[in-house]
């Protein structure tokens, strides 16, 4: 079949150094979904088998929410098939019967677009997940649901405030969710994934109130977010801590107690570096440099400050490239750092 299809130009082998691949020509592709929108049986079985088998290549994201910077590569090398299963259930007619396997797999692809800073493709592709989970019929669709939703509402509020509203009611969706979760367990059941995953939900709320200047009622959501984490040690869990961690500091900072947010980020940001699969090169890492950066800055420690961002710059380049918001950002820092040295030259 194979040697058929080849002799008349209709798929081809491309080799590479990831290995053979084998691509079909788009007309021939259009044929087929075509014809198998005719028999709803089969192509529900062949979309099924399509998507256990990218289900096997394509990493699972970390069950607690820390980023997987170190899968990158195989993700982005898988990302276009998981694209394409999107495209095909979009486009089938009628619209093909979803199934958990294929929202947890269009979940992890999520979070792989909100870590890239894919916001457009990314929100696409969650949007389509939870539309998914909300149909299921399962007693657990409510935990799924809620990881969707961390990962959409964190796309939604990055695009800015357009988009905040809806984000700020998803994040509240997911402590309730996680709320309800938590108290339906039995104290000697409940494991550490429940308490982090509870412990999250309190730190994005925290964030969100942070977004529109409530810093006091954001220290209140971050105090219950450790106090939860504190059951399992900071090196334990190095870059859980570093997260809520480096939230606090800036609560410090807008509370006017300028040495101890110094102290805050700079104590985050070397539990992130000391996490498993981060180091400090990673792109998380550069998150926290980059807000310890600021802090700096804020607290008047200007030089050190546009040190640190320089260095935050060189590594975002290097993961992003230029034009990536996350780059975009550092080049924005920098020249306010500049300005503020009278370096106008430079800012410009």
């Amino acid at each position: 079949m194979r040697i058929h299809l080849r002799s008349r130009n209709l798929v081809k082998i491309d080799r590479h150094g990831d290995g053979p691949t084998l691509s079909i020509h788009r007309t021939f592709q259009r044929n087929v979904l075509h014809r198998l929108d005719k028999d709803i049986s089969k192509r529900r079985e062949i979309f099924g088998r399509a998507v256990t088998l990218v289900r096997r290549i394509f990493p699972a994201q970390s069950p607690i929410g820390v980023p997987v910077n170190d899968k990158w590569n195989v993700y982005g090398r898988y990302l276009p098939h998981v694209i394409s299963l999107h495209t095909v259930f979009l486009q089938s007619k009628p619209r093909m019967e979803s199934s958990k396997e294929f929202a947890d797999l269009l979940a992890d692809a999520g979070y792989y677009m909100w870590d890239r800073s894919l916001c457009k493709e990314g929100i696409a592709v969650l949007e389509t997940a939870d539309t998914i989970c909300t149909n299921l019929e399962s007693e657990r669709k409510g935990i799924l649901r809620a990881n969707i939703l961390v990962a959409l509402g964190s796309l939604l509020n990055d695009i800015g405030i357009s988009d905040r509203a809806r984000a700020v009611s998803m994040f509240k969706e997911i402590l309730d969710i996680r709320l309800e979760h938590f108290a339906e367990l039995d104290p000697p059941s409940i494991t550490m994934s429940d308490q982090l995953l509870l412990s999250n939900a309190w730190n994005d709320m925290g964030w969100m109130c942070m977004e529109r200047g409530a810093y006091d009622e954001a220290e209140a959501h971050f105090d219950e977010s450790l106090r939860l984490k504190s059951n399992w040690g900071k090196e334990k869990i190095p870059f859980e801590y570093a997260e809520t961690t480096k939230n606090l500091g800036y609560v410090r900072l807008s509370q006017g107690r300028s040495e101890d947010a110094v102290n805050l980020v700079a104590h985050a940001t070397k539990l992130a570096e000391s996490a498993p699969d981060m180091g400090p090169e990673s792109a998380a890492t550069q998150t926290f440099r980059f807000a310890q950066s600021w802090v700096l800055f804020n607290a008047g420690e200007s030089d050190k400050a546009l040190e640190l961002m320089l260095k935050t710059t060189k590594a975002r380049i290097i993961l992003f490239g230029d034009l990536d918001t996350h780059t975009l950002d550092c080049f924005y820092a920098v020249g306010v750092m500049y300005q503020h040295q009278g370096k106008l030259e430079e800012a410009e």
